[in-house]
């Protein structure tokens, strides 16, 4: 795996380091398949799936206690995806920007009301050649016109990113269902492969299409 060396211009062999921004139940269950496929593909990815969390307190077990707590604990997000078992490799982090830090790859899924918030705090802290991937559902409708999600973070951030939507309920992925998945990206310089794995699964039998308005696929 190639990427640039940010401080003196070569390159290097550096393995991709992954960050969901978003830990309720859309965010749970992504960070449940990254962490899953992580693990499987060392050849590519660090193993460990950073996880941001709006740190709040959850009555379990008779007490309060911190959410980060309980998923590094328990590996459940007992609030937002109750009974599904999370891989361990999911390390739930409260602070934004240390969640981020060093990684080439962010899976953005949150509330769309949070994303502008988020990307201004996210300016300056991210590497230059990270890849976004924006879970958040729906799109922006304003007197200028309909906006994609994937479109504000790429503008916001100054990086690449392409989008993954439903229409397709967390839960029945999380229970590993099949599901319908759009993907929509505009490829990168360097990302000219579209190649299909030969070790595919049938939760990732997903062929994708290379518009940013995207195009429907069933898995």
């Amino acid at each position: 795996m190639v990427t640039p060396d940010i401080e003196n211009g070569q390159h290097y062999e550096k393995k991709h380091k992954v960050t969901v921004v978003g830990s309720g139940n859309w965010g749970s269950t992504i960070s449940k398949i990254v962490a899953e496929n992580t693990k499987e593909h060392p050849e590519l990815f660090e193993q460990d799936v950073q996880m941001w969390v709006y740190e709040e307190e959850v009555e379990y077990e008779g007490k309060k206690q911190k959410l980060t707590s309980i998923i590094n604990q328990h590996h459940e997000n007992v609030k937002y995806l109750p009974n599904i078992k999370l891989p361990t490799n999911i390390i739930p982090n409260p602070s934004l920007l240390d969640a981020v830090k060093d990684s080439s790859i962010l899976i953005f899924n949150l509330p769309h009301q949070f994303i502008h918030r988020i990307c201004d705090q996210l300016k300056g802290h991210i590497v230059p050649f990270a890849r976004g991937i924006s879970c958040v559902k729906g799109v922006n409708v304003s007197d200028e016109g309909v906006a994609l999600f994937s479109e504000w973070i790429g503008e916001g951030l100054g990086i690449y990113c392409g989008a993954l939507s439903g229409a397709n309920i967390a839960s029945e992925i999380a229970a590993e269902k099949y599901s319908a998945t759009t993907i929509a990206y505009d490829p990168p310089p360097m990302d000219n492969s579209r190649n299909p794995s030969q070790n595919a699964t049938p939760r990732s039998q997903t062929p994708a299409r290379t518009r940013a308005a995207g195009g429907a696929r069933r898995s």
